[in-house]
C-alpha cells in the first residue's frame, strides 16, 4: 500500500499545483506557451532545480514535476519499481491534458524516462536522455561520487554541498561557484524527506533497462558531460548504442549538471533536436482545466 506521507513542512509557498494522480499526490508546474516539453529531474531533486534551463526555453510550454519522494510529492513507501514512476508520469500528462510531449530526463529522471519510453512510447514525440544510466550492470561512475549519492546530506547542508560538489558533479561545479550556490539554495528550500530520498535510491539501485533498450522506438538523443563523475560518457554511450538509431552528443568539459551549468548551450541543443523535423502532432495542445477542488498551490 502506498503511503501518502508528505515531505517536511516548509515556511514558504512554492510554485505549482499539488494534484492527485492515482494513489499519490504529485507537485506539478506548467509555464510558458508553445510546444509542450516535459522535464524529469534527478535523485531527490525538486522541480525548482530546473530554474536555469526553464528560463532559456522560451517558446515552449515547460512541464516540470517533483518525482514521488522529492519536493512536495508523495513519499512512495515501500519503495516503488521504476514502472510505477513511469505510470505516474503518464497519469500526470493525462491529468494535465497533454497527449504527446517532448521529454527530457536527467540522471534518475533519465531512468524514469527510459521506462516511460518503453511502456508509453505513444506519449513521446522526441526523447532526450541526459547524464543517465541503464541501471544495474551499466553504471561506470567514479566510486567516490557514487558513494556521496548514498545520502541526501547535500540537500540539508550548504557547506557539505560546497565541499562535495567538485568531485560529485564535475564541470564548473566549484564549491564557490554561482551554479553551486544557487543549486544549494534551491535544494535546501525544497529538500527531499529522508524516507523519500531512500525510496528513490532503492528504486534506482534495482533498476535495469538493458534488456529493453533495443525495443525503444521513439527518436532518442543521449547527451553526456565529458567531465561527469556520476554518469561518465561511457555509461551514456552504452545507452546510445543499445537504442536503435539513437544519436549521441558529448559536451566537452561539462559536468553532471550541464543542463543547469550551461543552460544556454543546453537549450540550443534541445531546440535543435526538437525542431529538426516537422512535428507530427499539433504544436500546442490545450490542457484540460484543473478541477476547482484541487489545491492550487503546494504550501506549508
Amino acid at each position: 500500500m502506498t503511503s501518502l506521507l508528505r515531505t517536511a513542512p516548509r515556511s514558504q509557498r512554492v510554485p505549482g499545483d499539488l494534484i492527485r494522480v492515482g494513489d499519490v499526490h504529485v507537485r506539478v508546474n506548467v509555464t510558458g506557451e508553445g510546444p509542450p516539453v516535459l522535464l524529469v529531474h534527478g535523485l531527490g531533486a525538486s522541480l525548482d532545480l530546473w530554474e536555469p534551463l526553464v528560463k532559456q526555453l522560451e517558446g515552449y510550454t515547460v512541464i516540470t514535476l517533483d518525482n514521488p519522494g522529492a519536493g512536495a510529492s508523495t513519499v512512495p513507501w515501500p519503495a516503488w519499481r521504476m514502472s510505477k514512476y513511469a505510470e505516474t508520469v503518464d497519469a500526470v500528462l493525462e491529468e494535465l491534458g497533454y497527449d504527446t510531449v517532448d521529454v527530457v530526463g536527467l540522471s534518475f529522471g533519465g531512468m524514469v524516462c527510459q521506462e516511460f519510453a518503453h511502456k508509453y512510447p505513444h506519449r513521446i514525440r522526441r526523447l532526450v536522455l541526459a547524464a543517465t544510466a541503464a541501471g544495474m550492470g551499466a553504471v561506470f561512475g567514479n566510486p567516490l561520487a557514487l558513494s556521496v549519492l548514498m545520502t541526501p546530506l547535500r540537500y540539508y547542508s550548504r557547506s557539505y554541498m560546497a565541499a562535495v560538489a567538485p568531485f560529485l558533479y564535475g564541470g564548473d561545479a566549484d564549491g564557490e561557484s554561482e551554479l553551486v550556490q544557487r543549486q544549494s539554495d534551491l535544494r535546501h528550500k525544497m529538500r527531499p524527506s529522508i524516507p523519500g530520498y531512500f525510496a528513490q535510491l532503492a528504486t534506482a539501485s534495482t533498476f535495469s533497462s538493458v534488456w529493453y533498450l533495443n525495443k525503444i522506438t521513439v527518436p532518442t538523443l543521449v547527451v553526456a558531460g565529458g567531465d561527469d563523475p556520476i554518469t561518465n560518457p561511457f555509461t551514456c554511450k552504452v545507452i546510445a548504442q543499445l537504442i536503435p538509431d539513437a544519436e549521441y552528443v558529448e559536451l566537452e568539459g561539462a559536468g553532471h549538471l550541464f543542463l543547469m551549468e550551461r543552460p544556454t548551450q543546453s537549450a540550443a541543443l534541445l531546440r535543435d533536436w526538437f525542431e529538426r523535423t516537422p512535428r507530427e502532432t499539433p504544436v500546442q495542445q490545450v490542457p484540460r482545466p484543473v478541477p476547482s477542488s484541487r489545491p492550487r498551490r503546494a504550501s506549508a
